[in-house]
């Protein structure tokens, strides 16, 4: 299963046709055969994490810029979250969405009482916005009682000489938080030649939720105005 999500909308022009289409929200369901398939009324919830300073929930402090300026709604070139160091040394850091003291944080999912006691959570992304130096992304989950242990998975996401974005999804149980856990996120820099400064420019973390029973959903997926369509 895989998440697509935005805090805004997608805006796409068919080939060959002349109007737009606009999506607030959708997910992708592999191994579907049929809308029976479907998830039925689902709703999406993103986070940010607290940290307004160099210093990581667990690593090194940055060399320059904030954690703060890596989890910015829209997203922000101007603001970055960089390691600067030269090969082959390597730094890292991961910073966890619990609640803290950054006015912009969205701390969750524990605690985020807009999840109901019949929601399921079925699966996570990490949206994540980078550049330069060999990039390997953190991503996963933690106990609300284990902020400061690193429980990341890890991938390498590349050396990219102009802003990237990279969609990671998961619904794997060792990556996806339950309402008793905290997403986790950061990254480990590799640096390579004439591409010293790994950079970090925004993130988001987001739940992909199977509304349980109750008669209003997350602010996608309307039940009222739900339309499932098969593609392929």
């Amino acid at each position: 299963m895989a998440l697509a999500n935005s805090p805004g909308y997608f805006a796409g022009q068919a080939a060959g046709g002349p109007d737009l289409t606009y999506v607030a929200n959708c997910y992708i369901l592999s191994g579907a055969s049929s809308v029976d398939d479907f998830i039925g009324p689902y709703g999406t919830l993103t986070y940010r994490h607290d940290e307004d300073s160099a210093a990581p929930d667990i690593g090194d402090d940055l060399t320059a810029g904030t954690w703060a300026d890596a989890a910015e709604v829209p997203f922000n070139d101007a603001n970055k979250a960089v390691y600067t160091i030269a090969p082959p040394g390597s730094l890292e850091g991961v910073v966890t969405t619990d609640p803290g003291g950054c006015v912009a944080a969205t701390p969750g999912p524990y605690g985020d009482t807009r999840i109901g006691p019949n929601d399921e959570i079925v699966g996570a992304s990490w949206l994540v916005r980078h550049d330069d130096g060999n990039v390997w992304f953190r991503y996963g989950k933690t106990p609300n009682n284990e902020a400061g242990i690193d429980n990341t998975s890890e991938v390498d996401l590349g050396v990219h000489a102009v802003p990237t974005n990279d969609l990671l999804v998961s619904e794997a149980a060792g990556d996806v938080p339950t309402v008793d856990e905290y997403f986790q996120y950061g990254y480990r820099s590799v640096p390579v030649a004439r591409h010293p400064d790994p950079t970090m420019y925004d993130c988001l973390c987001s739940l992909l939720i199977k509304i349980g029973s109750r008669g209003i959903t997350l602010g996608s997926g309307y039940a009222s105005r739900r339309r499932d369509i098969l593609v392929g």
